[in-house]
């Protein structure tokens, strides 16, 4: 090969876009023990990150306008550590599910994305909707990477010994407990990467609008959770069982806003609570 023909197709490399990685947030909004997010930085590629809202699908599954608006609020948060991270963050709202697929594959091409990771959620349409769009993902040759998350150990994965399911919680437990390492490793927070050409996306709040709702609570983000957590640990976990019944009482942790969209992991919890013992 001649040393002209060398220099023609190292330029014709040079000129292709570089391949990039993707992370899709859904009920996952944290930067920290984050297992979709750690195998997607694990591979190497830089990282794009994406959310998709979906308002009229949330209507259906009758999500209340408060969670909504704490989505919206930890999202925001969300997209300030990854803009620490040098990872611009896209945002799309369509209304259903059924719009997903193509409206994701949209998102790839523009992005020149060659693989989708993304963490498992449990819901039927949820599912359906995943099947869907790495179906559709797929025609395109970009592959789809999808891990468990949301719990401590995988769905389906705590049996009895002769296969089947426990239908009493004492022995779940005991199993559950055996199977599980303790403490629970935690995923490493990935690192700053070279800014991008590609530009993050102002979140449309309004996508998030569901409807009139009280004053929210409770602090939006990662850090703000954590610190709930450790305070829960080290003043009223130790009561928890007396008090937990209580109205009058602040005896629970009120991490559930949290737990249920993803800006704690339930293996954040364990740890926490492994150490306070």
């Amino acid at each position: 090969m001649s040393m002209s023909h060398q220099k023609e197709q190292l330029e014709t490399l040079e000129q292709q876009p570089q391949s990039h990685t993707m992370i899709w947030f859904r009920s996952d909004l944290r930067i920290e023990d984050n297992t979709a997010l750690q195998a997607a930085t694990a591979y190497g590629q830089p990282l794009v990150a994406c959310f998709i809202a979906t308002p009229a699908q949330w209507r259906l599954h009758d999500m209340a306008a408060i969670k909504a608006r704490f989505i919206a609020d930890n999202l925001n948060a969300l997209q300030r550590r990854l803009i620490d991270l040098g990872i611009p963050l896209k945002f799309r709202t369509v209304d259903s599910f059924d719009l997903l697929p193509d409206t994701l594959l949209t998102l790839c091409g523009e992005c020149n994305i060659s693989r989708l990771f993304a963490n498992h959620e449990y819901g039927v349409n949820e599912k359906n909707r995943d099947v869907a769009c790495e179906q559709r993902l797929s025609e395109q040759s970009i592959s789809s990477h999808y891990f468990h998350d949301q719990s401590a150990l995988s769905p389906g994965s705590v049996l009895k010994p002769d296969g089947g399911s426990y239908k009493v919680f004492t022995p779940f437990s005991k199993t559950w407990r055996k199977q599980l390492h303790w403490p629970p490793g935690l995923s490493d927070v990935p690192r700053h990467q070279t800014a991008l050409l590609i530009e993050g996306d102002v979140i449309n709040d309004e996508a998030f609008n569901l409807g009139s709702h009280p004053p929210i609570s409770w602090q939006a983000g990662e850090k703000a959770a954590q610190k709930k957590l450790r305070q829960f640990a080290k003043k009223a976990m130790a009561e928890y069982r007396q008090q937990r019944d209580y109205p009058a009482i602040d005896g629970t942790s009120s991490l559930s806003p949290y737990l249920a969209i993803g800006v704690l992991s339930p293996r954040q919890c364990l740890t926490v609570a492994h150490k306070a013992l």
